[in-house]
């Protein structure tokens, strides 16, 4: 699949500002249905988005300067979009920059957006990080997970509630034999022992969304299971 070609549907100004950033996220997906899974969630989000209101926002996170190599990792100086967000970084206290190097260094982590306006103030907001690695509390080993998505009730800047969601994307060939799928069953196990709600797709429930009903079903469903806890 030609991911530059699905990326071009999304809305021409949302584009111009994010397109090499949103190219870095696409590169951290390990298989072409979690790129497709991602193109299309970030497709749906943004063409909702209220362009007078937009949430659609990138999550960034500072890097060592000497990780440039790094594909999600760009430099930003003083007159870059991205500069204010270095110094709010700087303020709390994270090193971000190197006295022989002048450039700052970012490295793509995510994407955050408003789901819900709720009553009194409050609203949902969605963080969704691609290839999240955490440790288990319930077995003290380390998994990366296909999507991390945090669901987070907020009001103001107060976060009122929190849940986490785990999607994976169940291609055939490394999820097909009886051992593999008794392993994903494990997974998952740990995974709700550690507080994570889990949510699987095959690859063919993913691959069927080039055709926007279906795209548009599946997505909504899962933003669906983003939120429900909170009611």
């Amino acid at each position: 699949m030609d991911t530059i070609n699905k990326i071009s549907t999304l809305k021409s100004a949302t584009l111009s500002i994010y397109e090499r950033k949103i190219n870095a996220l696409l590169s951290m997906c390990e298989s072409e249905i979690e790129r497709l899974f991602l193109i299309n969630l970030i497709h749906y989000v943004i063409s909702r988005e209220n362009t007078d209101s937009p949430s659609f926002r990138l999550e960034l996170a500072a890097l060592n300067p000497w990780k440039e190599s790094n594909p999600n990792c760009f430099v930003v100086d003083e007159t870059s979009q991205d500069y204010f967000i270095l110094k709010n970084l700087e303020k709390k206290g994270v090193i971000i920059y190197d006295e022989f190097d002048p450039h700052y260094y970012l490295a793509v982590t995510g994407f955050s957006f408003r789901e819900r306006a709720l009553w009194n103030g409050h609203e949902i907001i969605l963080k969704i990080l691609p290839q999240f690695e955490i440790k288990s509390a319930a077995s003290g080993k380390k998994y990366r997970l296909d999507f991390a998505i945090y669901s987070y009730m907020m009001k103001g800047n107060e976060l009122i509630q929190e849940y986490k969601i785990c999607v994976e994307c169940d291609g055939h060939e490394y999820h097909k034999t009886k051992e593999q799928r008794t392993n994903d069953g494990q997974r998952s196990r740990i995974l709700q022992l550690d507080g994570w709600k889990v949510v699987r797709y095959t690859g063919s429930e993913i691959f069927a969304t080039d055709k926007k009903n279906k795209r548009d079903s599946l997505i909504q469903e899962l933003l669906q299971l983003s939120v429900q806890d909170h009611f």
